[in-house]
C-alpha cells in the first residue's frame, strides 16, 4: 500500500465498501443501462444519466481529494480553494486527533516510480484507498472515482435516497469472503467488525475474538465469521430471515 499509515482505516471499511460498490453498480446498470456522469460543484452534485433512456440518478457529493499522475501526489479536498466548501474536513481532524501524517498534510506525496499502465494503477488504488478511509471516518456512503483530465482522478462520497443500503441477504455469503480474498486487508476481523458498525448490523463476539455473529436487523439474517490464529477469515455461515441455510461461503485468503 503507498499510503501505509491508512490501512487500518481501509482494513475497516473494506469489506462494507466491496459490497456497497456492487450494489451501487448493480442498481446503475438495472435502472440507467448505459450511463455518463456530470457533476455540478455550485450545486454540490455529481450526476448519472442515462444514454439509453430518459432517466437519470442525481446524488449530492461531497469532495474527498484528488490524486494526480503530474505531482504523484494525493490532494486533499480541504486544502483546495474550489472544493473547501464541499469537503470532508472531519478526516483531517481525526488525523489530528490520531497522529495520522496522510490525513493532515494538505498534499501527499505518493511513494512510486511507476510509469504508464502501472502508474495509473497505483493511483486507482490509492483512490480506493482513500474513500474507504474517509468512509470509516465519517460513516457509511458510497463514493465514485471520476477522470478529472489528465490522469487525475476525483474522489468523490455519495449520497441519495435511491442508492441501495448493504444488508445480509443471498449474496452475503459469496461477496464477504471475495471481498477479503483481493489481498487487500491485512485484519479481516477488523473489516468485518468495520462491516458490522457501518451497516448497523449486531455483532456479538465468542471468547478470544475466534468467531462472531452478525445480525442484521432490516432482515433479521444472520451469519456466523470464524478466524484463524493469523486474524483470517476461514468460515462463514448462516440463514436468512426466513430461516433457509445460507451454507458455507468459500474460504479467504490473505
Amino acid at each position: 500500500m503507498l499510503l501505509p499509515d491508512l490501512q487500518p482505516l481501509s482494513d475497516r471499511a473494506a469489506v462494507f465498501t466491496h459490497l456497497a460498490q456492487q450494489l451501487l453498480a448493480e442498481h446503475l446498470e438495472e435502472t440507467l443501462g448505459r450511463h455518463r456522469w456530470e457533476s455540478d460543484l455550485d450545486e454540490r452534485r455529481l450526476s448519472f444519466v442515462s444514454e439509453e433512456r430518459d432517466a437519470r440518478l442525481d446524488t449530492r457529493m461531497t469532495i474527498v481529494a484528488t490524486v494526480a499522475p503530474g505531482p504523484r501526489s494525493l490532494l486533499w479536498g480541504w486544502s483546495h480553494p474550489q472544493m473547501e466548501a464541499i469537503s470532508l474536513p472531519a478526516t483531517r481532524e481525526y488525523g489530528e486527533q490520531h497522529d495520522i501524517a496522510s490525513l493532515t498534510a494538505s498534499e501527499v506525496p505518493l511513494p512510486t516510480e511507476a510509469q504508464g499502465e502501472e502508474l495509473a494503477a497505483d493511483l486507482t488504488a490509492v483512490t480506493h484507498t482513500v474513500a474507504r478511509a474517509a468512509i470509516a471516518v465519517t460513516g457509511p456512503s458510497h463514493y465514485y472515482s471520476a477522470p478529472a483530465g489528465g490522469g487525475t482522478r476525483l474522489v468523490t462520497l455519495l449520497a441519495a435516497p435511491e442508492l441501495p443500503t448493504v444488508r445480509i441477504d443471498h449474496r452475503f455469503g459469496t461477496r464477504v469472503p471475495a471481498a477479503l480474498a483481493t489481498g487487500l486487508v491485512e485484519d479481516h476481523r477488523l473489516a468485518v467488525q468495520g462491516l458490522a458498525d457501518l451497516a448497523g448490523f449486531r455483532a456479538e463476539w465468542a471468547p478470544e475474538f475466534a468467531a462472531v455473529r452478525l445480525t442484521d436487523p432490516v432482515t433479521h439474517s444472520s451469519v456466523e465469521c470464524e478466524f484463524d490464529e493469523q486474524s483470517r477469515l476461514t468460515r462463514l455461515s448462516g440463514s436468512l430471515g426466513g430461516g433457509e441455510e445460507d451454507g458455507d461461503g468459500p474460504q479467504a485468503q490473505s
